[in-house]
């Protein structure tokens, strides 16, 4: 209803982690308001969209104005009754998060959703790493850890180092091609481009030969990547950054997102606004932190690298994803990354998986 006060309607799309495939049960929806507007009338907009939402009973909305893409997070309770009447039949609590005019977020998703279905491997690998993130607690910005999108380009990055995906910024045929200027939350113009379809993507690339079991083999290997980046030395010094941009890992002084007067401890450039390094919340403190779990991840797979055995691997990575305060978490994080082959069908932009209707997709309601 506050956008209706605009005219003409604008549309609102959806972006993140409900659409680049890697959604679970513990993701919030993200959606943005496409209405270029000053900083001000953005935060008006949503104080606006906040009291709209707010008056709704059973309904919890905030204007989170101070944050570095102003949002107006709502909460709808499981048992929420539409207009009509009629129960929604939420599964649980959902949680929605609207921004105003993030149009660098929308095309984000779509070069993740991009390298999410140019090989499944990869899409695999992305949700066991957030989910031994998330079970490890050790995603979450606002504690001073990288957050699951900067896993899941870790991920990405860790998979182009190896040669198991391409570098979509330097693979652009002409009838794929994205490209697009938009202006970051703090106003600066940033402009990129990017292969869009993943077919595009297949037919000019192809992955490098690797051996079995690829998956508990490429998320050892991940663990090692990630242990390059940890770096408690001066920028200055030999640090490295993880830029999907380049195609993997790259001296961190190079590279746009270096930043002279931090310390860097865990340098992720973002792809689409290479000043921004997404690991530069890490501290000393959660630095340690960091490199005891991952050493922990990678001394817990190497048993299952050395058998060479698929059940054995699936064990270890079950292992794995026990959260830090139990075995809570692992059984969900296993079935909803599937390492039993599931089928994979890509059509231009459009991705199914068992008839549609994919795993990694959360459902917060039943059809």
């Amino acid at each position: 209803n506050a956008a209706r006060l605009h005219s003409p309607a604008p549309l609102v799309l959806a972006y993140g982690s409900a659409t680049s495939l890697l959604g679970s049960s513990a993701s919030d929806i993200d959606l943005t308001v496409l209405l270029e507007l000053p900083p001000e009338l953005q935060r008006r907009l949503l104080s606006d969209i906040a009291d709209a939402f707010g008056s709704v009973p059973g309904v919890t909305a905030t204007a989170v104005l101070a944050a570095r893409v102003p949002i107006c997070t709502m909460t709808f309770p499981s048992d929420l009754s539409s207009p009509a009447g009629a129960p929604l039949v939420l599964t649980s609590d959902l949680v929605v998060d609207v921004s105003v005019g993030n149009v660098i977020a929308l095309d984000n998703t779509r070069l993740i959703r991009t390298y999410m279905e140019v090989d499944e491997c990869a899409w695999q690998l992305c949700l066991l790493v957030k989910a031994w993130a998330r079970a490890r607690r050790v995603c979450s910005a606002r504690h001073c850890f990288p957050s699951s999108y900067a896993w899941s380009l870790l991920a990405i990055c860790h998979l182009q180092h190896l040669g198991q995906l391409p570098n979509l910024q330097g693979l652009a045929p002409p009838w794929a091609l994205v490209a697009n200027t938009a202006r970051t939350p703090d106003g600066r113009a940033v402009s990129y481009s990017f292969c869009g379809n993943a077919a595009a993507a297949r037919k000019f690339w192809k992955a490098a030969p690797f051996p079995a079991p690829r998956l508990p083999l490429l998320l050892t290997n991940f663990f090692d990547t990630a242990l390059q980046l940890l770096s408690d030395r001066s920028p200055a010094g030999l640090a490295l950054a993880a830029c999907v941009s380049a195609g993997g890992l790259q001296p961190l002084s190079s590279r746009p997102c270096f930043d002279p007067r931090a310390a860097q401890h865990f340098a992720i450039e973002d792809p689409l606004e290479p000043t921004r390094d997404l690991g530069g919340m890490v501290t000393a403190s959660t630095l340690a932190i960091l490199r005891t779990e991952l050493c922990r991840a990678r001394d817990l797979l190497r048993e299952a690298v050395a058998t060479r055995s698929l059940p054995e691997a699936r064990r270890w990575i079950e292992r794995l994803l026990a959260a830090a305060g139990g075995e809570a978490g692992s059984g969900e994080a296993i079935g909803t990354c599937g390492l039993r082959h599931r089928p994979f069908v890509t059509t231009g932009l459009s991705i199914e998986r068992d008839g549609g209707n994919s795993h990694c997709r959360r459902r917060r309601y039943r059809r």
